[in-house]
């Protein structure tokens, strides 16, 4: 699908229209954008480039000007360099430009938002199963998505680096989804792409909030939870139909928020909600709970593990409801739902070691993580593996050093995308907490180390049977680094390997089902 190419002139006025132009110097008015990026490395000519970052250098524009960048936007004038867009705000600009460059090309989607503490990436992946599965019974087409696990825009298949992209590449996937004759896209929607405009200009055909918890606590981030929770709700703003978990403590204050504006489908255990489930029991062969709507009912099947994960079912369900899927198909596409490195459970073969590697990384999910252990392996000895990332969340430091030294019988903090901070600091305001507590825990850098570590005999003092939580990166390959991501394997295969040297080294113990 080709764009629509429009001058620097008409940019301007969008700007001056929509009130972030603060001043154009008028160069090179009549010259035609055929690129848009804030990455100098990614210009070409006749690109508009946007200055944008803590950490932007003179010579990014430098660089992006020899290349043959158009004009610049930019909140502040940059040395002496000609054709300077001068705005009020970057990123709030940023998405409006990027909308306008890539011809709004949610309007001709069904677009699908999701956003809350803990279960964005699970839902995602539930509900694109549904709705890829609806596409096949109707002659349909795939559909796209955009989120932590995975971006699939029908040009570009990847794992993702975050929740939600910047606003260029977020209206490039969507451009993508519609010109490759996609009609849906399912959207992981982060506190912080609502609060710094990422998403602004994407009116959501379906917004849903699971849950909301404390987290992202930072001075980068959220200063208090009063500001991370508006963050949430701003989703509510821009959307046709809102999805609320009515199970979730701050329900209430959603609704009050969304006040009547738009339709809205409550999900939850209250027989008056929209989307009703009871019964929600483990069986042997899944997750069993019944859903109740006015278009009729429905037993549900969940085959990944997790009770947790209902909630994040019935949010998928709620969701498809609002798009006019049957009910049907949505348990059906439940029943075959997975979400890579969310609740991935192995096993060694004398069946004495289970290993579960998951995304959760913060109070909420770690503490659903545990409910669901200490559930299935009752009096097993609990291993917990995580890492806290650096220059932002700095709240779970103390949350998750607290947390895991009362649910785990010992605790190993290793890396988890460092960034910029020393792993030696965010260590210790882990473990001071740990210490405190009398746990047995230790400090290993690498992952890899620290799985072997917690296979080792001396972890459980003569007890055997254990079960490893494998917490925080899932099926992420990667690691931040300073400014960059370095390659590193992800849990799933550190895991897949560190078995495999446990079992060479139990050979002769007897092989379990």
């Amino acid at each position: 699908m080709d764009l629509n190419r429009y001058k620097i002139s008409e940019y301007v006025e969008a700007l001056r229209q929509r009130g972030l132009l603060v001043s154009w110097d008028g160069e090179n008015k009549d010259a035609v954008i055929t690129g848009f990026t804030y990455d100098s490395r990614a210009v070409t000519p006749g690109t508009l480039f946007v200055v944008k970052g803590a950490g932007f250098k003179e010579e990014y524009l430098k660089s992006a000007i020899s290349d043959g960048a158009a004009a610049y936007v930019s909140e502040r004038r940059i040395g002496d360099e000609d054709g300077c867009i001068l705005v009020s705000d970057i990123r709030s600009a940023m998405a409006f430009l990027a909308k306008m460059y890539y011809n709004s090309p949610a309007d001709g989607l069904t677009t699908f938002g999701i956003t809350g503490t803990k279960g964005k990436s699970t839902t995602a992946c539930f509900l694109r199963q549904i709705l890829d599965l609806y596409a096949e019974r109707t002659g349909g087409t795939p559909c796209g998505c955009i989120s932590s696990i995975e971006t699939f825009d029908g040009a570009e298949r990847f794992a993702s680096q975050l929740s939600t992209p910047e606003s260029a590449e977020l209206w490039r996937h969507l451009h993508n989804i519609r010109a490759s004759g996609m009609t849906n896209a399912v959207v992981e929607v982060s506190s912080q792409a609502l609060k710094y405009h990422r998403v602004d200009g994407v009116d959501f055909s379906v917004a849903c909030l699971i849950n909301v918890g404390l987290d992202h606590i930072s001075p980068i981030e959220h200063k208090d939870f009063n500001d991370y929770f508006s963050s949430k709700l701003k989703i509510f703003d821009s959307c046709r139909v809102a999805c609320v978990n009515a199970d979730d403590e701050h329900a209430a204050e959603t609704l009050r928020y969304i006040g009547g504006r738009v339709p809205t489908v409550t999900f939850g255990s209250d027989p008056g909600d929209t989307v009703f489930c009871s019964g929600a029991e483990k069986r042997a062969d899944g997750i069993h709970f019944t859903v109740k709507t006015d278009r009729g009912d429905a037993e549900m099947r969940l085959t990944m593990p997790g009770m947790f994960n209902v909630q994040n079912a019935l949010a998928a369900t709620a969701m498809a409801y609002a798009a006019g899927v049957p009910l049907d198909v949505i348990r059906d596409g439940l029943e075959c739902a997975r979400a890579e490195g969310r609740m991935q459970v192995y096993h060694s073969q004398d069946g004495n070691v289970t290993v579960i590697v998951d995304y959760a990384h913060n109070a909420m999910s770690f503490d659903a993580l545990f409910d669901v252990v200490d559930a299935e392996y009752p009096g097993v000895r609990k291993v917990v593996i995580f890492g806290c990332v650096g220059g932002k969340a700095q709240n779970r430091r103390e949350e998750l050093g607290r947390l895991t030294s009362r649910r785990a019988d010992h605790v190993i903090v290793s890396e988890k995308d460092c960034a910029d901070e020393p792993f030696e600091k965010i260590a210790e305001e882990i473990t001071v907490h740990i210490r405190a507590a009398g746990t047995p825990y230790d400090v290993i850098y690498d992952r890899k180390e620290a799985l072997a570590r917690a296979l080792s005999p001396g972890i459980c003092e003569g007890v055997e049977r254990r079960v490893v939580i494998f917490a925080g990166r899932g099926s992420e390959v990667g690691q931040k680094r300073g400014h960059v991501n370095v390659d590193y394997p992800s849990d799933p295969e550190i895991t897949l390997r560190a078995l495999a040297a446990y079992d060479r080294s139990h050979s002769g113990a007897r092989t379990t089902g």
